[in-house]
């Protein structure tokens, strides 16, 4: 897989009606809908022929964006659903990761980069998205669980490597890191 891209961009004020709705002719020519995750998470997505998916996330230090489709910046229509959705316009990065419809692996993927920038707290934020979206997920809690770890929060690592084990009792790397967090309180 390609190393991931970031590009900044510059949010612009609008509004919409409803969650589904057509682009414009400047942008991609398909129905733009959206599903809310949760209080913090976004995911926009559009049409059948050129299938594109985002997923915006309100991080601490702004809208983190995450595009996996045809173009390297949100179009128009995506940061006005963004923005009103998630009710914030402080887009702090996007990330374009060539590729259609997030799998597990691409959401670890750009957390654990995060972690290797030492941008602990959005990696994190990612790994509870990750946690969220496939809550029956192994790798998903040992990931938070290191982010934890590395973030001085044993108690919650704990928590994530436990989970780990109850999803997968067999896990010996989360058993070692349970340990680890355990020697570390």
């Amino acid at each position: 897989m390609n190393k991931l891209r970031a590009f900044f961009i510059i949010a612009c004020v609008a509004s919409l009606s409803d969650g589904t709705r057509a682009t414009t002719q400047d942008d991609i020519e398909a129905p733009i809908s959206f599903h809310r995750l949760n209080e913090k998470t976004l995911i926009v997505k559009t049409g059948e022929v050129y299938p594109d998916q985002v997923v915006a996330i309100a991080a601490q230090k702004g809208l983190l964006v995450i595009d996996t489709g045809i173009s390297p910046t949100l179009t128009r229509e995506y940061r006005r659903i963004i923005e009103r959705e998630l009710g914030r316009d402080d887009f702090a990065w996007v990330v374009n990761s060539e590729g259609y419809y997030f799998l597990e692996g691409d959401f670890n993927e750009i957390a654990y980069d995060l972690l290797d920038d030492n941008r602990i707290d959005e990696a994190i934020e990612i790994f509870e998205l990750i946690v969220e979206m496939f809550p029956t997920s192994v790798d998903a809690y040992d990931g938070l669980g290191s982010a934890y770890m590395d973030a001085g929060n044993n108690e919650s690592a704990i928590q994530s490597f436990k989970r780990s084990l109850e999803l997968y009792p067999r896990n010996s790397g989360a058993y070692d890191m349970l340990k680890m967090a355990q020697a570390q309180q």
